[in-house]
């Protein structure tokens, strides 16, 4: 290509990524179960039935819905959310917050509408970076369903096809990504352990500034996890709630507490 050519060519915006390669807090790994199910399965992809999927799952949730996920920007599925708390569902959220474009106003309006919203635990986080990036899509639903994906939450990963399997004559093109939904109570019970272990994470980190304080000063301790941070009342009524469910789950007759 001749040198003035370039020239020509549009000034295109600086494109900033949010730095992965921060310096993590210590972790402590969690073991990961076997699981033998013999229950429903619903696998989808995307761009065909994502959605559709995703939205008869979320609009049958009676009682809470748990999700941890990269990146959210499709309007229409915080629509989803926003339902679900108006017919009194507990709704939360673990998003890995990097100011991509949409996404802090969106997270902004899902806290607004009532929705339980912590930031992941991940170098994009201003308090706890235990991960460089929280990369998972997970969703459970009534502690029963669980939905593992490989698309986020964005217009190209789960497109508005309404049809499981697509309108041909309104048909919205996509990524190609895929997902498998799984009713099982103990799978759901491994994952909310999980996403609520990293939300707590999140919750009672020291401060950044402490761990930094430690990188400059070699020779310093590393910190302790600070006090713990209280949680927000509705994710704090939220795990009551699931362990008076565990608790009930063993009793000989049903109670105002078991159902």
């Amino acid at each position: 290509m001749p040198s003035n050519t370039l020239a020509h060519l549009p000034t295109l915006p600086e494109l900033r990524l949010m730095p992965r390669q921060c310096r993590l807090q210590e972790y402590t790994p969690q073991a990961v179960p076997g699981f033998a199910i013999a229950d429903q399965f619903i696998a989808y992809a995307s761009p065909e039935a994502t959605f559709a999927v995703t939205r008869h799952l979320l609009a049958a949730a009676r009682r809470t819905i748990l999700i941890g996920i990269y990146d959210f920007t499709a309007s229409y599925v915080r629509d989803l959310l926003v339902a679900a708390v108006q017919r009194g569902v507990q709704v939360s959220v673990m998003l890995d917050l990097d100011q991509r474009k949409g996404e802090p106003e969106l997270w902004a309006d899902l806290l607004a509408q009532g929705c339980v919203g912590v930031p992941a635990p991940s170098c994009a986080s201003a308090e706890a970076r235990y991960f460089p990036s929280c990369h998972e899509k997970v969703i459970v639903v009534d502690d029963n369903w669980t939905l593992v994906q490989s698309g986020n939450y964005s217009e190209a990963s789960i497109p508005q096809n309404t049809t499981d399997g697509g309108d041909p004559a309104r048909f919205v093109p996509g990524n190609r990504d895929m997902g498998l939904a799984v009713h099982s109570a103990p799978l759901a019970a491994f994952f909310t352990q999980v996403l609520e272990g990293d939300m707590q994470l999140e919750l009672a980190a020291p401060p950044v500034a402490a761990w930094r304080s430690r990188r400059l000063n070699p020779g310093s301790p590393w910190p302790r996890p600070g006090p713990r941070k209280s949680r927000p009342r509705a994710f704090q009524a939220a795990a009551s709630a699931r362990a008076a469910r565990s608790r009930c789950s063993q009793c000989s007759r049903p109670t105002t507490t078991c159902r």
